[in-house]
């Protein structure tokens, strides 16, 4: 935790008093631990408005190349 200064070395900016960042490099963890450390520090009496700014809501796309026709265009898709 580190509470909010005039200058900052992150890059990013909260509305709040202190902010803990929690990085994985799988999202599939973090949307696992997330909500349970949420929940933990939620109860704390020492803690309130505790909030994450996680958003697992966002749109996905598949993409399926038919490599025969890029193929004839003249397209080579690397994968």
């Amino acid at each position: 935790m580190q509470p909010v200064q005039d200058l900052t070395v992150e890059d990013r900016v909260s509305r709040t008093q202190y902010q803990y960042s929690l990085e994985d490099a799988s999202a599939d963890e973090l949307s696992t631990w997330v909500p349970k450390l949420v929940a933990k520090l939620q109860v704390l009496p020492q803690l309130r408005d505790v909030a994450t700014d996680q958003q697992n809501g966002g749109l996905l796309a598949d993409l399926v190349v038919d490599r025969d026709t890029a193929s004839r265009l003249g397209i080579c898709p690397r994968l």
